[in-house]
């Protein structure tokens, strides 16, 4: 036991004046060089950092700003997350911000995309909120560069991601359309003429729903009246309550022009569908 207490009270000597630590090593080349046994395949080389269940990480309240850097692991999910904890949402390793938790994360690539419920920038994802990216940490600004953004990150408010051939990270087209006449149907509006038995009256009627009489329709009625005369009905509407407009004129029998009006205001089409509002984020590192 006393050698023990020697070698370690030389180890921490020797530790002090040199301001540097070797394991496995007597030259270290850093402030706490770790050398394995590759060689040695019975040991099991590695750095084991706490472990912690998170429930014990939440009980804790001694790190502040001093223990920014600090890594620990997690182990299991229990407990109620707190305002350090807030991020710990998975097992693995954390590192301390001097104020909060974050995950380390190793399988993000620069550039990715991610839709998420937070609102604010976290863990090196960035908000796609339209910023300059001069705002932006150095790092950040360095790999939006790279990745051809210039003045500015794009807006994703109201945008779908898609792959349609545009430049990256490109903001196009609109969820308002407009119809134009040849974006209607193609359906022929189609006139009849009806003779009475007389011969002396005829009908014509264009309607856009054939099959239901009087629906939405326009009707010339023209009857011959007394003296040659020839009276004229123009009716839209419902049969059971039209509006009518009739004239008596002495012309011979002629054609009349007929105008339906669709009774639009130009008003544009949102073509936006149901969906989940979200916020989008790119990883672009601290």
């Amino acid at each position: 036991m006393r050698k023990k207490m020697v070698l370690l009270g030389l180890l921490f000597t020797f530790a002090g004046l040199f301001a540097q630590v070797g394991i496995g090593t007597i030259h270290p080349k850093a402030t706490l060089d770790i050398h394995g046994s590759p060689s040695k395949t019975a040991i099991t080389d590695g750095l084991l950092p706490p472990r912690l269940l998170r429930s014990e990480l939440i009980s804790k309240t001694g790190y502040t700003a001093s223990q920014t850097g600090a890594i620990i692991y997690i182990t299991d999910l229990s407990g109620e997350n707190n305002t350090q904890t807030v991020n710990v949402t998975a097992v693995g390793y954390f590192y301390f911000d001097g104020s909060a938790w974050h995950r380390i994360i190793y399988d993000n690539e620069f550039g990715d995309i991610k839709q998420s419920l937070k609102n604010t920038d976290h863990s090196g994802w960035i908000h796609l909120n339209g910023r300059t990216i001069s705002s932006l940490s150095i790092t950040q600004e360095m790999q939006a560069i790279a990745l051809g953004f210039t003045g500015n990150l794009p807006n994703a408010n109201d945008a779908f991601l898609v792959q349609n051939n545009n430049p990256l990270g490109s903001v196009t087209s609109s969820n308002h359309k407009t119809i134009s006449q040849a974006n209607l149907p193609d359906i022929e509006f189609k006139g009849d003429t009806n003779l009475t038995s007389t011969g002396d009256q005829w009908l014509s009627k264009v309607q856009n729903f054939p099959g239901e009489s009087g629906y939405n329709s326009v009707t010339i009625t023209k009857t011959r009246g007394s003296s040659g005369l020839f009276s004229s009905k123009i009716t839209n509407g419902y049969d059971d309550d039209p509006n009518e407009m009739t004239s008596t004129y002495t012309e011979t029998d002629h054609s009349h022009a007929i105008s339906i009006n669709s009774g639009g205001g130009n008003v544009a089409l949102n073509v936006t569908p149901k969906s989940l509002s979200v916020n989008t984020f790119i990883y672009l590192g601290n």
